[in-house]
């Protein structure tokens, strides 16, 4: 690509970045209201849909006749620490560079966003004006190609199973494919996912909530063991055992180097003053199953976890004043689509092709939609995109030189799946 026009994405990914788009912090209106503008600059047809007007779902599309191919990014981003916790703590300053800035230094654009999963909204709408461009001036093997589309949808980060964005487009019929790519970072050819790839692994993602009794710390009742029950500490006992527990270490061909795993307490709050004994605690856990991993055995024993150490503790205290339970947020299923697929097979040759190097295939941890496509019949691989990192993380990150050569490789598998 030339160099004038991945200046001119760079300028684009600047303006969405700038935009700050933080699942439960702001809407994604800006960001999608940028981009559509730059699609109405570029000629591109475009449409707005939504369940939540502030927070639209946008689709831009070539072509004529049935929808042949889909992109997908997602407009939301993760959290900024220090935007939900108190701005002083330091951990802010992890950043090399205001994380809302989009600098760019040594070759690499620096900002929440950047690469999850902005630079794939970039990418996706500048493939889609090059298609543009070639069915303007082809003969007419290219005016053929069908629809293809690039849906722009909101609220990912929530656990990517929101009802208001991929899914929402899916089941109105305002997408679709004969194959699809999801525009996370990176040319391993993601299969699926235990979250997604073009394989991906499961999600399975809880609270659990123990309730027990309030009661001054300093008061005779709490020391004589009258009234009180401890929530914080059995909560903390739950996840002890959760941790000690020897789960199944469930492997697949699909996913080399993963296993299914567990996470207790990636988050944990509790207590309501510092002088009372805790009534309420709660924390979330995150597992990531296998495609051969049964979540019901999985549930079932975190459930008995919660009951042995209810049971245990309220016998202890000689009362029924504890009781705990866990409630599922996210429960998403491991899929993939096979190693030598068509729409895989495409994407390899067309890295070889652009970078001259031969990409991984295979799946990955981190949870996505992708399992909303292939379960809905779309041959989809589930991350595949521009060079970046530390998506999540400080110092997220994207290669510049990486949005053209994506480009590139995003045109010549649109082209070669699609037999052009």
């Amino acid at each position: 690509m030339e160099q004038q026009l991945v200046a001119e994405m760079v300028g684009v990914l600047q303006t969405l970045v700038q935009a700050p788009s933080v699942n439960g912090v702001h809407t994604e209106k800006a960001t999608v209201l940028a981009l559509a503008r730059e699609a109405q600059r570029l000629g591109l047809d475009h449409t707005l849909h939504s369940l939540d007007e502030e927070r639209p779902n946008l689709v831009v599309s070539v072509g004529e006749g049935e929808p042949s191919f889909l992109f997908i990014a997602h407009s939301d981003t993760a959290m900024v620490v220090g935007l939900r916790y108190a701005v002083g703590t330091g951990q802010e300053e992890l950043w090399k560079h205001p994380p809302f800035a989009g600098v760019v230094e040594d070759g690499i654009l620096y900002a929440r966003g950047a690469c999850d999963n902005k630079a794939g909204m970039v990418c996706g709408l500048y493939t889609l004006k090059r298609l543009a461009d070639t069915i303007a001036k082809s003969d007419d093997r290219y005016r053929k190609l069908g629809k293809v589309q690039l849906a722009i949808v909101a609220d990912e980060e929530s656990g990517a199973c929101s009802k208001i964005g991929m899914r929402y487009l899916l089941d109105e019929n305002l997408v679709g494919g004969k194959g699809a790519i999801y525009g996370y970072p990176g040319t391993r050819v993601t299969i699926g996912h235990r979250d997604i790839d073009p394989v991906a692994l499961g999600l399975l993602r809880f609270t659990i909530e123990v309730h027990g009794e309030p009661v001054h710390v300093g008061s005779s009742e709490w020391t004589k063991g009258i009234k009180g029950a401890n929530a914080t500490m059995a909560l903390v006992d739950i996840l002890s055992r959760m941790e000690k527990h020897e789960w199944p270490l469930d492997e697949h061909d699909s996913f080399p180097g993963l296993n299914f795993v567990c996470t207790p307490g990636t988050l944990i709050s509790g207590g309501t003053y510092e002088s009372v004994v805790p009534n309420y605690a709660q924390t979330l856990v995150d597992m990531r199953p296998m495609p051969d991993t049964n979540v019901e055995n999985i549930i079932a024993t975190v459930e008995k976890i919660i009951s042995d150490v209810i049971t245990e503790r309220n016998a202890k205290i000689g009362s029924d004043k504890l009781n705990g339970a866990m409630k599922i947020k996210a429960r998403l299923p491991a899929v993939f689509i096979p190693k030598d697929h068509p729409l895989a097979t495409s994407c390899v040759k067309a890295v070889e092709k652009v970078l001259n190097e031969t990409p991984d295939v295979g799946g990955c941890g981190p949870a996505n939609e992708g399992y909303m496509l292939i379960e809905k019949g779309i041959p989809t691989i589930c991350g595949f995109g521009p060079k970046g990192g530390a998506p999540h993380a400080p110092n997220e990150w994207v290669e510049v030189a990486s949005l053209g050569s994506t480009v590139d490789i995003y045109y010549d598998i649109v082209c070669r799946y699609l037999d052009l």
